[in-house]
């Protein structure tokens, strides 16, 4: 019986990097429900000015929620990721997102967007 699971955001990382410990290890099958930050990793609020900007010092990259392990995936494995647009008001709009791994599901999540012009 899949499992739906919740990962905080009380620990982030900022890169990409296999060697880092799982935060959660799953089975095929179970949905990760994530807590994220934004890019600033709450760095600004609504009141912030150019000096704060100026002030906040060099990019660390975004804070990342994770990692989570597959039980069963190995290296080699494809992963592959299916997003279903699910509701869209002008340039704002949700999606559902699938994961899985040689054609079985191993999680699925729900998205939040905002398009936004070049």
């Amino acid at each position: 019986m899949p499992t739906t699971h919740k990962l905080d955001a009380q620990q982030v990382h900022h890169e990409w990097n296999n060697a880092l410990a799982p935060r959660l290890t799953i089975d095929p099958g179970d949905t990760v429900v994530f807590d994220t930050r934004d890019a600033s990793d709450h760095y600004y609020s609504r009141k912030s000015t150019h000096p704060d900007v100026m002030a906040r010092g060099p990019f660390r990259g975004h804070p990342l929620t994770g990692p989570v392990s597959v039980r069963g995936a190995e290296p080699g494995d494809t992963l592959v990721i299916e997003v279903e647009l699910t509701k869209a008001r002008g340039k704002i709009g949700q999606a559902k997102g699938i994961c899985l791994v040689d054609g079985q599901i191993v999680s699925e999540a729900q998205i939040a967007f905002i398009l936004m012009d070049k």
